[in-house]
């Protein structure tokens, strides 16, 4: 709970109209106004939130942030008058956002904040360290993927005498998870590796392994870094005297789990985690069997003797080739009848030829039976394929697939068990060609 005082020193702004009532919650969006909130309105590529400030207030907000140079600044101080709204006047909307959020985290200094960031990873880490701590702490967590300068100020002003805070951290360029971390201020800090996500902008692996140590910006004196020592980019960064390094990897100790799953890194990580936190070995297998992955995210359905298995949520070249590979491990020895649709990797720049092309090779090289592929960059996946012993289909997605999802019911039809893995960038919308399938396999099943 904050007073529309406490709000306004924590951002330095100027108080306009004050109707004395309290703020629970903290809103930038009009239609999702609940209990008591602050509307701050952003200023976005398409939208000037202050154009929404009349719906917040209609939907019953108790007070609302108004930008100094706004064009309509008397308008709004008196819209805001008339209706009982108290208004404080700030600099840059945003920055208060982000302020605001500092002293919530400030405020709620025993909270333990964990904040991960990494090329892959990211949420299925979070997830999986949530449901591990989860049963024992008061635990908070990053809703979906908002990671960014936007969505991790709301996560931390939701922060309420939790025990423990778990924040995902995404970046784009450089300056963006220092911004990110001092706003946090973690406790823990984690990198889970160094891949290609994002280097059609920084250029090159060493610039985004210097993006992503900008997590230890923020990270508090004696505070803990844990770092893959797997990755070859990471597996090299120095120790400092500011924090504890820790190096955690695919040891002989996830020979203790029953649950190994198609990412066993990241369950090393959740155990290591998880003796911070003084969870015994017994309780963390127990805790571990109750994870499920979510969706998108190497989501396992079966179907009779067929499973599928949607990974679209996103795609880089380090995810791909891990998904693909975890495929050709576990199921083609079991002989499964395996299928690939794969769709384009996005914002690889001038890099994607060369990454799509080192895809194709892996496949070229191994047992993989039908290879699908929509998207423009995939043609580079398809170049490398010479082996005459794969199945090549290309399409182009449209609103009725129906041509793809019979195809693909054909090829299942040949055998008895099959594996059909799908994997792109989330911008190409190759989840709902799954949604479809999945559909028809329903349909042809009763």
């Amino acid at each position: 709970m904050f007073s529309i005082e406490e709000i306004n020193n924590a951002i330095n702004g100027t108080i306009l109209y004050n109707n004395k009532k309290n703020i629970d919650t903290i809103s930038i969006n009009s239609n999702d106004i609940k209990n008591n909130a602050l509307f701050i309105p952003i200023l976005g590529e398409k939208h000037d939130g202050h154009e929404f400030i009349l719906d917040a207030i209609k939907n019953d907000c108790n007070a609302v942030l108004i930008a100094s140079n706004h064009t309509q600044m008397d308008k709004l101080i008196k819209t805001c008058f008339d209706n009982n709204i108290s208004a404080i006047e700030v600099g840059d909307t945003l920055q208060a956002l982000q302020e605001l959020a500092h002293y919530n985290r400030i405020k709620n200094k025993d909270t333990k904040v964990i904040a991960i960031t990494g090329s892959n990873g990211k949420t299925s880490t979070k997830d999986l360290i949530y449901d591990t701590l989860k049963y024992d702490y008061n635990v908070l967590k990053t809703e979906g993927n908002l990671n960014n300068h936007i969505g991790l100020p709301l996560t931390l002003l939701k922060l309420n005498k939790h025990d423990i805070c778990i924040l995902e951290m995404g970046m784009n360029h450089f300056g963006e998870i220092e911004k990110l971390s001092n706003i946090a201020e973690p406790d823990i800090a984690i990198i889970t590796n160094i891949g290609t996500a994002h280097i059609g902008i920084l250029g090159s692996k060493d610039n985004i392994l210097k993006a992503k140590m900008e997590i230890t910006s923020g990270l508090k004196e004696n505070g803990l870094l844990f770092i893959n020592n797997d990755d070859e980019y990471l597996n090299g960064v120095g120790l400092s005297s500011n924090y504890t390094t820790f190096k955690y990897g695919l040891t002989d100790s996830i020979k203790k789990f029953n649950k190994v799953g198609e990412y066993p890194i990241n369950i090393a990580l959740a155990y290591e985690i998880s003796k911070v936190f003084n969870i015994k070995l017994n309780k963390f297998k127990k805790y571990l069997k109750l994870h499920k992955t979510p969706k998108m995210r190497m989501e396992k359905i079966k179907i009779k003797n067929n499973i599928i298995i949607n990974d679209c949520y996103n795609a880089n070249y380090d995810s791909m080739k891990s998904g693909i590979e975890n495929i050709i491990k576990n199921y083609g020895k079991k002989n499964y009848h395996l299928l690939l649709y794969l769709g384009d990797m996005l914002e690889l720049g001038e890099w994607s030829p060369y990454y799509h092309k080192e895809i194709g090779k892996l496949i070229n090289k191994n047992n993989i039976d039908v290879l699908y592929v929509s998207g423009n960059d995939v043609k580079y996946v398809l170049d490398e394929v010479s082996n005459s012993n794969i199945i090549k289909k290309q399409f182009k997605l449209s609103d009725n697939n129906s041509n793809i999802i019979n195809d693909i019911i054909n090829q299942m039809n040949n055998k008895k068990k099959n594996i059909v893995y799908f994997k792109a960038s989330r911008g190409i919308g190759l989840e709902k060609i799954v949604d479809e399938l999945l559909l028809k396999l329903s349909d042809n099943d009763k």
